[in-house]
């Protein structure tokens, strides 16, 4: 023990005869400080270093990532529980008196959430709030599929009467139809939905039919497949005799034709193709039969099946038409292009649209001199087609053409249909806009300018400043507008400078309105410099209460290795 406060005792002497010393003792204040500046200077840096400054939220219905979970309550209730930050905090809203079987929440609205019971389906619009019980059904519930997507599509299928769907959030229903509808010569369960997430349109379902004469038994159907948001039905497997039923679905990301069934036993993959089923559907006196089989048929990317399309080109019926013209132009069948080229010159307006269509989807760069005449001089049927199609081509001639119409003073068709397609293209459109603002012509550098505003075109500001001192009123009154809805900090500047220049009454009300939309931007360039001042704040705020702490801690070290060692350090002489 002696021997250990001895070798203390001399620790502390030569510790105190080092701090003594006074270059040591401040090379040691600073090595303690730049090792307590380090985690700050980490964090800042990691965080805010050549980091795009985002534009400002603009007010909206912003919400925390919401969650719902659900227990089992005494007395056979559900108890409901809702999450506002992504499950730090748990809060009870309105129990449910079933037990839940299936819970779904709306995609784009996570307050409207739907829940299936073993006897209804119940719908919240307050985020579990309360619940309304659906009607209208004939059936028990047994499965529940709905869209995120506007058409807020709800599908419900029943224990016998198949699948029903509903537009209005479950308010009315409407039947569907073919084997899995309630007209089918037996009662038809669902015993699984699933919808594609990349595309709400297309829904799987497998059903059983309810069989037998003392007693009914399920008997598993099959699987099947909807394009057309459940309207219309194809099969995509078959069930064996004696197989389990399939009691989920599991949709294939990036394979829109295949699904996983899944059963007690296992799981599988089924698919359908173009099949002489789908085919013999391209000839249904049913165009919605028609539209459905040549949608499945683009969507199998099958171009043997090419032929019988181009057959079906001049569909009568207007849906069906274009859905045979969609499929052309997803196969993309080198072979198709002849008649293509023809349907270009035909008679009739609508096949005219339709193979202008398609080749837009095929991305056809000879094309482009036809679908540029289309667009003048066509119908406005042909004409929004022939915009939307040079729009998917998207070649620097293709954007030329719809810049063409732009010259027209009245917004006629060709003018409104070429600026939608322009709208379309976006940015990749913004270089030949510019270059359209030095045209001789003021009516092209006018809507050239609103068009640059449309597509909040960045790189067009120089060119828009520079317009601001265009010889012609109205063309700088439209440059203003668009650097309005541009809004950056060297087009909010250019603004400012007008509004203190200009003499015509109406170029300069529209530099005030345009200067005052800008606003909404200010203070929120699209990037800031690394060393500003507020690109450091930003970094610091990021910071965590332990780097702070860490700092604080090595400050008290260098300010007692500084002042108080000397005092605190010195050995008892006694």
């Amino acid at each position: 023990m002696y021997a250990q406060k001895k070798d203390n005792a001399t620790l502390k002497i030569r510790l105190s005869r080092m701090l003594q010393v006074p270059w040591l003792r401040i090379g040691l204040t600073l090595a303690v400080l730049l090792a307590g500046l380090a985690p700050i200077a980490a964090a800042t840096l990691t965080d805010t270093a050549s980091r795009p400054v985002q534009p400002p939220v603009f007010p909206q219905d912003v919400r925390p990532s919401t969650m719902y979970r659900w227990e089992q309550a005494p007395g056979g209730e559900t108890r409901i529980l809702r999450s506002e930050n992504a499950g730090q905090n748990w809060n009870d809203v309105a129990p449910l008196p079933e037990p839940v079987l299936q819970w779904v929440s709306l995609a784009n609205d996570d307050r409207i959430v739907f829940a299936r019971t073993r006897s209804a389906i119940w719908r919240s619009e307050n985020g579990g709030e309360s619940w309304t019980s659906l009607s209208g059904l004939p059936s028990r519930p047994t499965a529940l599929a709905v869209a995120g997507d506007r058409s807020r599509l709800l599908l419900v299928g029943t224990e016998s009467m198949g699948i029903y769907r509903s537009y209005n959030l479950g308010q009315s229903w409407l039947p569907a139809s073919g084997p899995l509808g309630a007209d089918s010569p037996a009662p038809v369960a669902i015993t699984a939905l699933a919808m594609h997430p990349e595309d709400n349109r297309i829904i799987y379902a497998a059903a059983g039919y309810w069989l037998g004469v003392a007693s009914a038994r399920l008997t598993p159907l099959g699987t099947y497949i909807s394009v057309d948001s459940g309207q219309q039905w194809f099969e995509m497997a078959g069930a064996a005799l004696g197989a389990e039923r399939v009691e989920q679905l599991i949709a294939v990301p990036g394979e829109p034709l295949q699904v996983a069934e899944v059963r007690p036993a296992g799981a599988r993959i089924v698919e359908i193709g173009t099949n002489a089923t789908v085919l013999a559907a391209l000839e249904s006196p049913d165009p919605a039969v028609r539209a459905s089989a040549a949608r499945i048929i683009g969507l199998s990317g099958d171009a043997q099946a090419a032929p019988a399309l181009l057959a079906r080109l001049e569909d009568a019926d207007l849906r069906a038409g274009d859905a045979i013209a969609e499929a052309l132009g997803r196969l993309a069948a080198p072979e198709t292009l002849p008649t293509l080229f023809e349907g270009l010159s035909h008679d009739d307006e609508v096949v005219r649209a339709r193979a202008a269509y398609a080749l837009g989807l095929m991305r056809t760069e000879s094309a482009v001199p036809q679908l540029a005449e289309m667009l003048l001089k066509d119908g406005s049927m042909v004409r929004k087609r022939a915009a939307d199609s040079l729009a998917s081509i998207g070649t620097p001639a293709a954007i030329e053409a719809l810049i063409v119409p732009l010259s027209q003073q009245e917004l006629t068709p060709a003018r409104h249909s070429a600026m939608q397609g322009l709208e379309r293209v976006g940015r990749p459109a913004g270089d030949a806009l510019v270059g359209a603002l030095s045209s001789p012509d003021p009516v092209l550098r006018h809507n050239a300018a609103e068009m640059l505003g449309w597509i909040r075109y960045d790189g067009a500001v120089p060119a828009l400043t520079k317009a601001l001192s265009d010889g012609n009123a109205s063309v700088r009154a439209q440059a203003a507008w668009a650097l309005g809805e541009i809004g950056t900090q060297p087009a909010r500047l250019a603004l400012t400078k007008m509004e203190k220049a200009e003499k015509d009454p109406e170029a300069l009300e529209a530099a005030r309105m345009a200067l005052a939309r800008a606003q909404r931007f200010a203070g929120a360039p699209e990037y800031e410099p690394a060393g500003s001042f507020s690109w450091l704040w930003q970094g610091l705020a990021q910071v965590s209460l332990l780097r702070w702490t860490i700092l604080g801690l090595a400050l008290l070290l260098c300010g007692w290795m500084l002042w108080g060692s000397g005092q605190m350090m010195r050995p008892n002489q006694s």
